[in-house]
């Protein structure tokens, strides 16, 4: 979703039968939303969508091809061919887009591409590195307002980077095997990280922890962590599955979505406690939280597959 709530790019799972086998394959459409009148303004093949943040561009990253287009537009006005990004998070002071690279529709493992949206043209790639060589394919990257510190996640791993200095500042094994999810709170203070496991779908595979970690960034190590043990369903063996995870723009809470009951945790960020939960009108699965921006400082949570 776009900063300023306007626009909402959603994900469509169709079925094409196409000649001259007429085999059912399945497919995604990407559709660009108007939040105000509800109306589908364009509709696209191209995954990975993702809008920066002045609102004016729109990336698609989907492998091979690396694409911008101007918001509303249908002509791409740059295409790469050879080199894509994805999991972006922005610079917009320096007007730059970082996310994971690829060459040719192969992930780089570890490899970051920075893309200048105003300029149109790639201008650096670095690699992280931990733990004396270790490298990791990225599930989220969030970059700090300042530019400086890139707080990534892969499989297994968390961790933040600085960008000035070429350095893993912290790292730490967490639970999320498939890689889970994490949202930094407005002031970046504190990133919380989600604990999917390895997914509902693999009995075999360990359980997740029943705990939501936290990084705090003025002590840069992580702190005590939530429990949300205790809102596993009823006769389920396994603590809860945690997702999706926004902060408010308030500062003030923290949303986490549970895969198996539905249910939606909202945390205290003063505390760090699990306050409160949603429960939607109708069952959801494996979906992703977003926070609408309103005026005068109100906002709107979206969940959605």
């Amino acid at each position: 979703m776009s900063d300023d709530g306007k626009l909402l790019l959603a994900a469509e799972f169709v079925w094409d039968v196409q000649p001259p086998d007429y085999e059912p394959n399945f497919n995604y459409l990407y559709h660009y939303i108007d939040t105000k009148t509800k109306q589908f303004l364009y509709t696209s093949r191209e995954g990975g969508l993702e809008i920066s943040p002045d609102n004016r561009y729109i990336f698609s990253g989907s492998p091979p091809v690396f694409s911008v287009y101007k918001t509303f537009s249908t002509n791409p006005v740059f295409v790469d061919t050879i080199m894509g990004v994805r999991s972006l998070t922005y610079d917009p002071m320096r007007h730059l887009a970082y996310g994971e690279l690829s060459i040719k529709g192969v992930t780089t493992i570890g490899t970051i591409g920075v893309f200048d949206y105003q300029r149109l043209r790639w201008v650096d790639t670095f690699t992280i590195v931990f733990n004396d060589g270790d490298q990791t394919q990225y599930t989220q990257l969030e970059l700090s307002k300042d530019g400086r510190r890139l707080y990534f996640e892969g499989i297994g791993i968390f961790g933040v980077y600085d960008v000035f200095s070429r350095l893993v500042t912290f790292w730490s094994v967490i639970n999320a095997f498939t890689g889970g999810y994490f949202a930094l709170t407005p002031d970046e203070r504190y990133a919380y990280i989600t604990d999917p496991a390895a997914g509902p779908m693999c009995p075999y595979c360990p359980p997740p922890s029943g705990e939501i970690q936290i990084h705090d960034s003025w002590l840069n190590t992580f702190i005590a962590p939530i429990s949300v043990d205790s809102f596993r369903c009823e006769g389920c063996p396994n603590p809860p599955f945690t997702f999706s995870v926004v902060a408010s723009p308030d500062n003030q809470k923290v949303y986490v979505e549970e895969i198996i009951t539905d249910l939606i945790l909202v945390i205290d960020v003063g505390t760090n406690q699990v306050i409160n939960t949603i429960k939607p009108r109708q069952p959801r699965g494996v979906t992703q939280l977003r926070i609408q921006k309103k005026p005068h400082g109100s906002f709107n949570i979206f969940s959605g597959r």
